[in-house]
């Protein structure tokens, strides 16, 4: 599955938005980046609920930026640790059950908190607005 832009706003800005958020889920340990954790993410929680539901296609509407925080810096040292981080990221997905097709505009929130261990701790809550 791969997961594509919205392009109807500027998919340039986007682009660079999603390839960014790559990046950010890498170093928190997502390695399948947008193109698939979305997907697999949904495609897990729907079929909880709805075995026989079939994902069948997601974009990106938009990503929110991102809130972080750092633990504090010793000795002046130049480099800055990621404390915690979460990325708000706006969905819109085509779902199919039976004869029964509906869109769904899902947030994904991704919450990655550093590990006394070492690492991430990785959580996502996933809210479906009104349809």
């Amino acid at each position: 599955m791969n997961v594509s832009p919205n392009e109807s706003g500027n998919p340039s800005t986007l682009r660079d938005q999603i390839a960014a958020t790559e990046d950010l889920l890498c170093h928190i340990g997502i390695s399948v980046g947008l193109s698939e954790f979305p997907h697999n993410h949904l495609t897990e929680i729907l079929q909880k609920q709805h075995p026989a539901a079939n994902v069948e296609t997601i974009t990106v509407d938009r990503i929110d930026g991102c809130e972080l925080s750092l633990f504090p810096q010793e000795d002046n040292e130049p480099i800055a640790y990621l404390s915690s981080l979460t990325i708000p990221i706006h969905l819109t997905m085509v779902i199919s059950h039976n004869e029964f097709r509906q869109q769904l505009q899902p947030k994904i929130n991704i919450h990655a908190n550093a590990s006394e261990h070492g690492g991430y701790v990785v959580t996502t809550d996933v809210f479906f607005q009104q349809q």
